[in-house]
């Protein structure tokens, strides 16, 4: 009887516990997304734009990065760097037409997306496939690599004034960023379209 109590008590808190692990994560993910932000800013104050390309490899040799430890530079929900190279996994910054983001051409920097949970959607290839990826199509570029909503049909995202919000992908389409989200489940009508 004991027994079949403690099961049925087990089976009512693994779902909570589960919940309360994916929320306490997604609070990391909040954290390392505003550390990383609170960098490209710094970076952008001295040099007066932000590099798309390999963005991190442009922090890290202006001394923003330490080279030994770069846990905030990850979503901790998604796989960890792996067969890839340290500047390939990580959050993915928007693609434009330019190679760099410049904070002063931004009318409204508040609603600018700069950084987000981010996807190279490509199955097939076992050596970058659905990874982390340190860019994403905005309005420029390669239409696999895709913001990502991992945390509950939300991505993390980081806007050009600093902050950070959990956006869903309708929510990305309005504010001009891109229709090319990747959803586990499709989670707004213009999702992997086209």
């Amino acid at each position: 009887m004991v027994i079949a109590i403690l099961a049925v008590l087990m089976a009512m808190l693994l779902p909570v516990l589960s919940k309360a692990r994916a929320m306490a994560q997604t609070t990391v993910c909040t954290n390392n997304l505003k550390q990383t932000l609170t960098m490209i800013q710094l970076y952008s104050i001295d040099y007066n734009e932000i590099p798309i390309k390999y963005w991190s490899k442009a922090l890290q040799a202006a001394g923003y990065i330490n080279g030994d430890n770069w846990s905030y530079l990850l979503c901790p929900t998604w796989d960890t760097r792996s067969e890839l190279g340290d500047h390939h996994q990580m959050y993915g910054m928007r693609q434009t037409a330019e190679a760099v983001h410049a904070f002063a051409a931004q009318e409204r920097p508040s609603e600018h997306v700069l950084l987000a949970d981010s996807i190279r959607l490509n199955p097939t290839d076992k050596r970058d496939g659905m990874k982390q990826y340190f860019c994403f199509y905005g309005t420029a570029g390669q239409y696999m690599n895709r913001v990502h909503c991992r945390h509950g049909q939300r991505a993390n995202v980081g806007f050009m004034d600093g902050h950070v919000s959990l956006c869903h992908g309708e929510e990305l389409f309005d504010l001009g960023c891109t229709k090319y989200c990747f959803c586990p489940e499709p989670c707004f009508e213009h999702a992997l379209t086209d």
